[in-house]
């Protein structure tokens, strides 16, 4: 008997690890390119004077908000984890903000670049070790 419930549980198993691994990305994929649309127009269409100075003076927060929501879906599309296109979309638009108050060189995107890699790498092995702890 114990056979037969074993086997049932395996399968059980399988059954829920290919629904995990199951992810719908056509919502991610049109709410990303809706952000990348939205900060197009922005773009093309107004007046950098308009959007510098809301909610505070020379912030750009409107198109740094576009920017970040349009990184942050695609990158969750290209990474397939929105923890990776949340990290990677918090690091383009500091490196935005870089390049806004002119401190935007090739080395503070190296530095970035590796301090978003790291952040990522490190939370990536805790993830890694709370799983092991599960099935043991």
């Amino acid at each position: 008997m114990s056979g037969v419930i074993e086997l049932f549980y395996n399968e059980l198993v399988k059954a829920l690890s290919r629904k995990e691994r199951h992810r719908n990305y056509l919502p991610a994929l049109m709410m990303a390119l809706v952000w990348w649309w939205l900060l197009l127009g922005l773009v093309m269409l107004v007046d950098p004077a308009t959007v510098a100075d809301w909610p505070v003076t020379g912030s750009y927060f409107i198109f740094f908000l576009l920017l970040f929501l349009a990184a942050w879906f695609t990158g969750g599309l290209i990474f397939a984890k929105s923890r990776r296109g949340l990290v990677t979309a918090i690091g383009v638009v500091i490196f935005g903000y870089l390049r806004l108050i002119k401190v935007g060189t090739v080395l503070n995107l190296v530095l970035l670049a590796g301090a978003v890699l790291a952040f990522e790498i490190y939370f990536s092995r805790g993830e890694k070790s709370k799983s092991d702890n599960l099935i043991d």
